[in-house]
Formats: structure tokens, sequence, C-alpha cells
């Protein structure tokens, strides 16, 4: 196992057409693992067009025009999907999306949560031109939190 594990994040703004520099900066030992956002995947697009020798990939696709989260761990490094504590929210106000992955480092487990949220208000139909004006509050109409968590869950395999 390594000593230092080499952690990576891009927001890609659409994978399909920069796919090949990854998997070549991945294969070439820059990172173990890496996580992706604004991948803009859906699943008309195969797991096997993202492989990539040597990694394990885990998904969270929304649309092939919007948003969506990637990540790959080194494939000698024990990990595990944990699909039972991601969130997955996509009402029309808000949306909140997460990707974890229990992975093994240096005989210690560690759970990696990669989150995103987006928070879209609307004015209410019914304010006038002038309470709008006067009440504008940029924060209140688009509010974005994107995150990592990295936790420690214990010593024991």
């Amino acid at each position: 196992m390594c000593q230092n594990v080499k952690l990576g994040h891009l927001n890609v703004n659409s994978l399909r057409h920069k796919f090949d520099h990854l998997a070549e900066a991945m294969r070439n030992g820059i990172f173990d693992i890496l996580m992706l956002q604004g991948t803009k995947l859906d699943d008309s697009f195969p797991d096997s067009q993202f492989a990539t020798e040597g990694f394990k990939m885990s998904r969270k696709d929304i649309k092939s025009d919007t948003g969506g989260l990637m990540m790959y761990v080194r494939s000698d490094f024990p990990q595990k999907r944990r699909a039972e504590i991601e969130h997955d929210d996509k009402n029309s106000d808000g949306r909140i999306r997460t990707l974890a992955v229990e992975v093994v480092l240096n005989e210690e487990k560690w759970l990696i949560c990669w989150f995103k949220h987006n928070l879209f208000s609307e004015v209410s139909k019914h304010q006038s031109n002038t309470q709008m004006a006067t009440s504008y509050n940029p924060e209140q109409f688009s509010t974005r939190k994107e995150g990592l968590y990295v936790i420690f869950i214990n010593n024991q395999r």
C-alpha cells in the first residue's frame, strides 16, 4: 500500500471529449483517487466507454447536458460503493447528489463522500417589479455548494 494518497478533483464540464487525457494522467500515476463533477453523461454512455485500466469507476449521472459525479479509485485499493448512504434529490427547487465509496488505505477504512448541491429559487410570480428590484438578493437565486468529506471509519478491515 502507498504511504501518500494522491486525491484529485476536477470540474470537467462534459467528460465526453476529455476522457483520454484524464485516463492518461491516471495511468501515469498522477492520481490514486480522482473525483469529477460536471460529467454531463446519462445512461446512453456505457461504463465501458470510461473504463481505465488499474482503476474502478463509480458514477452518478444526471442528464447529458448538466451535472454528474464520477469517482475513480485505484483498483488495488480495497473498496466498496456505499449506495445505501447516498442521497439523490431531484426536486425542482433543489438538487442534492452524493457519491460515496468506502476505501481501505494503509490498513485503515475511509469513507469518501463527494457531494454537490444546487439550489435555485424563483421569485414569486405575485411579486411586483418594484418589490423584486428592491428586495433582490443574488444569493437567494443561485446557491452552489460542493464538497468532499473524507471520513475515517476505523482501523479494522
